[in-house]
């Protein structure tokens, strides 16, 4: 009996970094590609002023601080202050309720907004070490061509000779560092003077490397230290994935489909298919596709669930969380 044809060469399920970053070279290599994630957008837009000015003088500020609903006041438990700002609510927004997650005693963190968590991360970006490659079945050498691609793909800032140089590695592919203010300036200073004597306690200090524009990028600008980054940055300096969709877009061989929560993944007449609900209406019907591979880029979470789900996991899989920001990795 013939196979049927398969709808895609490659589903992606998620935009959000590892979704794009998969897609890119998948396009280039002349495959057609399908891309579906939640396509949840911004209700609120972050300030276009700075921060202080903003609060000094903007009359509608309690819609970007509070949020129409006080959304703000509903997360004061939360352990990082983005769930609280009304500019992120679409971020988090019902990503438990539509993947059947349910956290108990650590927060469910995902994301079915357009681009995922890069709508509401610290832009912080490093090289895994040897040590965290040691189980992987490629030398971290193999890595190299794809941390340049995607370094100057998403634009990097903070390359400067200094004690984190070697536990970044991404000078090579960075601009030049955001300015500091003077107490970081003096603190930089400070340790400098005594850089010898902390290594022997195995403190090293130096400038960040951030997924943050120092240089316009078209229509990205560079930071104008504006205070606003905990509520999103107008000028677009901070990465985000869902940026990136625009460039995909201009490929013949890339579509989109967003307001789509995949539930499973199986196969069907021996194709890797994907199963899933609508976000924008109130239909009960579960669409199918199908495709050569099915790329799982939902979310550590989500992942996860779809993964153990397919393979028909029916145990506890043990992960491991950051005491910090408390979601799980």
């Amino acid at each position: 009996m013939t196979q049927a044809a398969p709808d895609f060469d490659v589903i992606v399920v998620g935009s959000g970094p590892a979704g794009v970053s998969t897609t890119f070279p998948l396009l280039e290599a002349g495959l057609k590609v399908l891309m579906v994630d939640g396509g949840r957008e911004a209700k609120i837009p972050p300030p276009a002023n700075s921060y202080l000015n903003s609060r000094a003088s903007s009359s509608g500020q309690s819609e970007w601080m509070l949020g129409r609903d006080f959304h703000a006041l509903h997360f004061a438990a939360a352990s990082s202050p983005k769930f609280r700002t009304p500019t992120h609510s679409h971020v988090f927004e019902g990503f438990e309720k539509s993947n059947q997650i349910v956290g108990e005693g650590f927060v469910a963190t995902g994301s079915l907004a357009r681009g995922g968590l890069s709508n509401a991360w610290g832009c912080g970006v490093a090289k895994l070490s040897a040590s965290e490659l040691k189980d992987f079945p490629f030398t971290p050498e193999e890595l190299e061509p794809s941390y340049e691609s995607v370094a100057r793909r998403m634009g990097v800032s903070g390359a400067v000779q200094d004690d984190l140089s070697a536990y970044f590695g991404l000078d090579a592919y960075a601009d030049k560092p955001i300015a500091i203010d003077s107490v970081q300036a003096s603190l930089l200073s400070k340790y400098q003077k005594k850089a010898t004597q902390l290594h022997s306690l195995g403190v090293k200090l130096g400038r960040s490397r951030v997924a943050a524009l120092s240089t316009d990028r078209g229509d990205r600008k560079a930071c104008d230290l504006s205070g606003n980054c905990l509520w999103g940055c107008h000028r677009k300096a901070l990465y985000s994935a869902g940026d990136d969709l625009q460039t995909l877009r201009t490929f013949s061989n890339f579509f989109y489909r967003p307001g789509f929560v995949v539930e499973r993944v199986f196969l069907k007449d021996g194709l890797p298919s994907i199963q899933g609900q609508r976000l924008s209406n109130s239909t009960t019907d579960s669409p199918t596709l199908s495709a050569r591979k099915v790329v799982l880029a939902a979310g550590t979470l989500a992942t996860s669930r779809l993964a153990m789900l397919a393979l028909k996991i029916d145990r506890p899989l043990q992960m491991q969380a950051t005491p910090v920001a408390a979601f799980m990795l």
